[in-house]
Protein backbone atom coordinates (compact mmCIF):
# COMPACT_ATOMS: atom_id res chain seq x y z
CA UNK A 1 0.00 0.00 0.00
CA UNK A 2 1.43 3.15 -1.00
CA UNK A 3 1.46 5.93 1.46
CA UNK A 4 -0.13 9.22 -0.11
CA UNK A 5 1.19 11.47 3.05
CA UNK A 6 4.05 13.32 1.79
CA UNK A 7 6.71 14.01 4.42
CA UNK A 8 8.20 17.07 4.86
CA UNK A 9 11.57 18.34 6.67
CA UNK A 10 10.69 20.24 9.63
CA UNK A 11 13.11 23.01 11.14
CA UNK A 12 12.36 21.22 14.18
CA UNK A 13 14.75 18.51 13.05
CA UNK A 14 17.97 20.31 13.45
CA UNK A 15 17.47 19.84 17.71
CA UNK A 16 17.64 16.19 16.70
CA UNK A 17 21.11 16.38 14.59
CA UNK A 18 19.82 16.64 11.04
CA UNK A 19 19.48 18.34 7.98
CA UNK A 20 17.82 17.76 4.87
CA UNK A 21 19.52 16.22 1.85
CA UNK A 22 18.09 15.49 -1.77
CA UNK A 23 19.08 11.91 -3.15
CA UNK A 24 17.70 11.64 -7.08
CA UNK A 25 14.66 14.08 -6.20
CA UNK A 26 13.92 12.36 -2.82
CA UNK A 27 14.33 14.62 0.55
CA UNK A 28 16.01 12.19 3.05
CA UNK A 29 17.25 13.46 7.17
CA UNK A 30 21.22 13.25 7.43
CA UNK A 31 22.98 13.54 10.80
CA UNK A 32 25.12 16.23 11.11
CA UNK A 33 27.42 14.23 13.20
CA UNK A 34 28.05 11.11 11.51
CA UNK A 35 26.86 11.90 8.38
CA UNK A 36 24.64 9.33 7.52
CA UNK A 37 21.68 9.76 5.56
CA UNK A 38 18.65 7.89 6.49
CA UNK A 39 15.60 6.42 3.97
CA UNK A 40 13.03 9.32 4.10
CA UNK A 41 10.39 7.06 5.93
CA UNK A 42 12.49 8.31 9.13
CA UNK A 43 11.64 12.18 8.88
CA UNK A 44 9.47 11.94 11.68
CA UNK A 45 10.73 13.14 15.50
CA UNK A 46 10.83 9.70 17.38
CA UNK A 47 12.75 7.92 14.31
CA UNK A 48 14.97 10.95 14.72
CA UNK A 49 15.90 11.48 18.50
CA UNK A 50 15.83 7.25 18.17
CA UNK A 51 19.09 7.37 16.19
CA UNK A 52 20.82 10.92 18.18
CA UNK A 53 19.98 8.46 21.43
CA UNK A 54 21.12 5.12 20.30
CA UNK A 55 23.79 6.21 17.96
CA UNK A 56 25.16 10.06 19.78
CA UNK A 57 24.25 9.76 23.65
CA UNK A 58 26.98 11.95 24.81
CA UNK A 59 25.25 14.88 22.53
CA UNK A 60 21.70 14.27 23.57
CA UNK A 61 21.19 17.07 25.22
CA UNK A 62 23.51 19.62 23.41
CA UNK A 63 21.52 22.76 22.01
CA UNK A 64 20.39 23.47 18.63
CA UNK A 65 22.89 26.08 17.91
CA UNK A 66 25.66 22.93 18.66
CA UNK A 67 23.77 21.42 15.89
CA UNK A 68 23.41 24.21 13.41
CA UNK A 69 27.24 24.64 13.47
CA UNK A 70 27.55 21.10 12.68
CA UNK A 71 25.02 21.20 10.25
CA UNK A 72 26.71 24.47 8.21
CA UNK A 73 29.99 22.48 8.61
CA UNK A 74 28.45 19.21 6.88
CA UNK A 75 27.22 21.16 4.13
CA UNK A 76 30.27 23.12 3.71
CA UNK A 77 32.39 20.01 3.32
CA UNK A 78 29.65 18.35 0.93
CA UNK A 79 30.25 21.45 -1.48
CA UNK A 80 34.15 21.28 -1.11
CA UNK A 81 33.67 17.73 -2.55
CA UNK A 82 31.47 18.85 -5.57
CA UNK A 83 33.60 19.97 -7.63
CA UNK A 84 36.21 17.24 -7.35
CA UNK A 85 33.76 14.94 -8.34
CA UNK A 86 32.27 16.80 -11.09
CA UNK A 87 36.36 17.05 -12.63
CA UNK A 88 36.91 13.56 -12.39
CA UNK A 89 33.71 12.84 -14.47
CA UNK A 90 35.26 15.38 -17.13
CA UNK A 91 38.80 13.40 -16.92
CA UNK A 92 36.45 10.36 -17.45
CA UNK A 93 34.65 10.91 -20.08
CA UNK A 94 37.46 12.83 -22.20
CA UNK A 95 39.77 9.26 -21.47
CA UNK A 96 36.71 7.30 -23.22
CA UNK A 97 36.60 9.53 -26.23
CA UNK A 98 39.97 9.57 -26.82
CA UNK A 99 39.54 5.45 -26.91
CA UNK A 100 36.66 5.34 -28.70
CA UNK A 101 38.39 8.01 -31.30
CA UNK A 102 41.74 5.68 -31.49
CA UNK A 103 39.63 2.64 -32.14
CA UNK A 104 37.56 4.35 -34.47
CA UNK A 105 40.57 5.45 -36.26
CA UNK A 106 42.27 1.88 -36.39
CA UNK A 107 38.84 0.62 -37.86
CA UNK A 108 38.63 -2.03 -35.93
CA UNK A 109 35.60 -2.43 -33.23
CA UNK A 110 36.60 -5.63 -32.27
CA UNK A 111 40.40 -5.49 -31.49
CA UNK A 112 42.13 -2.65 -29.27
CA UNK A 113 44.19 -0.57 -30.49
CA UNK A 114 47.84 -1.29 -28.72
CA UNK A 115 50.01 1.74 -29.24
Amino acid sequence: MINSRKLIFKDEFLEYGFIATTDKGVIKPQCVICLAVLCPESLKSSQLQKHLRNKHPELADMPKEFFAHKGSQAKKQMLDLMPKVTFDQRDSLRASLEVAWLIARAKSHTTFVRN
